[in-house]
């Protein structure tokens, strides 16, 4: 089923993941790219092999695209040298596109030795384009009442300056 819209990823967190650090804990951070869309998580600095993320990234979906996946891969953030890979984990988006949402699951992580270095847990939703244009705000018509009681106010009823009084009464001056 070939549609186009907004995908939401949320980004719960990690299971099990390899530590690939000599001392301590990883400092994990994600990347996640979908076609030529990039984004990427924050760092959780000692998040160690059961991070916690709870981040949501949005990518554009084109018509035809419901066949290509999202990647996420898991780094180690280093300070004094190349960030460590931990894992990928491949997210086929098809059935979100056709369900619109899929609950939180875990996905493994493979390694470049193609071992599971543990899993990723995401949740995904997506938003058609159709649904999305109903939730934008109605134009305004300043020509048009755009409340109920609009065209219930009167001025006979509270003088020259509406419900507050006449201007010769006190008040604002």
């Amino acid at each position: 089923m070939a549609a186009k819209g907004t995908l939401e990823v949320h980004l719960h967190g990690g299971k099990e993941m390899r530590n690939v650090e000599f001392f301590g804990k990883n400092d994990p951070y994600a990347l996640l790219s979908y076609k030529t869309q990039d984004q990427k998580s924050k760092t959780l600095e000692g998040g160690g092999s059961d991070p916690i993320w709870d981040q949501s990234f949005f990518f554009q979906v084109e018509d035809g695209d419901d066949s290509t996946d999202v990647i996420i891969k898991i780094f180690d953030e280093d300070d004094r040298s190349k960030d460590d890979a931990i894992g990928e984990a491949k997210i086929p988006i098809g059935r979100v596109i056709e369900e619109l949402e899929v609950p939180a699951s875990s996905y493994d992580l493979v390694c470049t030795n193609g071992k599971t270095q543990g899993q990723v847990e995401v949740s995904l939703k997506f938003v058609p384009s159709e649904q999305e244009s109903k939730l934008q705000p109605l134009p305004f018509h300043p020509d048009r009442p755009h409340h109920p009681h609009a065209n219930h106010f009167n001025p006979a009823h509270h003088g020259s300056n509406g419900p507050y009084g006449d201007s010769n009464e006190g008040g604002w001056q």
